[in-house]
């Protein structure tokens, strides 16, 4: 126990943490998704290595839309494993993330991604991403950008 609370005080960043797991272990499971419809109950399983390569493949987009350490990035998603590889792509930039509820009204929406000065959204699926799309009219000639995570 003392071990990790040694490497949880010594890691600079949360992203750094997570990346010396993934040296450590990367096989290990970390996520088990249920399958929706499947009898009996199958699961899909995610190791940290998989979860890091989706991290890599996210982190390089986000770079080429220029978010870079202190930029403010918008997740509007339940909770799923794609939740976790934003979060921690946003986090490997030095970038903050600004978590939404998908359940919020537009007006709440459009006051945090405003307020919060969100450069970049990702979202759960097409319906969000067509509100999102309804907002981003509000930004009119701002470099804003909303990419659906799915």
């Amino acid at each position: 126990m003392t071990n990790n609370i040694d490497l949880i005080r010594k890691s600079p960043s949360l992203y750094h943490l997570f990346e010396t797991h993934v040296a450590a272990d990367p096989e290990r499971v970390v996520i088990e998704q249920a399958l929706i419809g499947s009898s009996p109950r199958s699961w899909r399983c995610f190791t940290l290595k998989e979860i890091s390569d989706q991290v890599a493949k996210l982190r390089a987009f986000l770079e080429s839309q220029n978010i870079k350490n202190l930029s403010r990035c918008a997740i509007c998603s339940n909770t799923c494993p794609e939740w976790l590889v934003a979060d921690m792509s946003i986090l490997s930039l030095g970038a903050a993330t600004v978590s939404i509820y998908t359940t919020l009204p537009i007006q709440d929406i459009y006051y945090i991604l405003s307020d919060a000065n969100v450069t970049v959204a990702i979202v759960e699926n097409q319906v969000l991403v067509d509100q999102f799309l309804k907002i981003h009219e509000g930004f009119e000639g701002t470099d804003k950008k909303w990419y659906p995570a799915y």
